[in-house]
């Protein structure tokens, strides 16, 4: 909610761009860190990646996922060069899209890895 909160706030020009910039900034730092996480865990657990191929396409979906976040946050950023609210509404609509995406294919991956490594 800081980001929703942020981004009401530099729309009505409650706070500086700049202050709304950094939360835009540290959300996209940790969906960066999230997708270092993937290729991270990827090289750690690469036999069974090479045993279980499935798990290449998770990891695959929900870096696919972030990276549609990290767009949505592009997206929402051209507010600074333009102030047009809109990209503020349509990045805000695609981040919430890319979150559940996020959400829903990291559960996937997670729990595909464990069952990987049981089994």
């Amino acid at each position: 909610l800081e980001l929703y909160d942020a981004c009401d706030k530099v729309a009505a020009g409650d706070i500086a761009v700049e202050d709304w910039q950094q939360q835009v900034y540290l959300f996209n730092e940790r969906f960066n860190s999230a997708s270092q996480q993937i290729h991270d865990i990827s090289s750690t657990y690469q036999e069974t990646f090479k045993d279980h191929p499935e798990l290449l396409v998770a990891a695959e979906s929900v870096v696919d996922a972030l990276d549609e976040s990290i767009e949505a946050l592009h997206r929402m950023h051209l507010f600074a060069d333009d102030g047009d609210v809109e990209h503020l509404n349509q990045g805000w609509m695609e981040l919430l899209a890319g979150t559940q995406k996020v959400q829903q294919s990291g559960l996937n991956f997670y729990q595909m890895l464990e069952s990987a490594q049981e089994g």
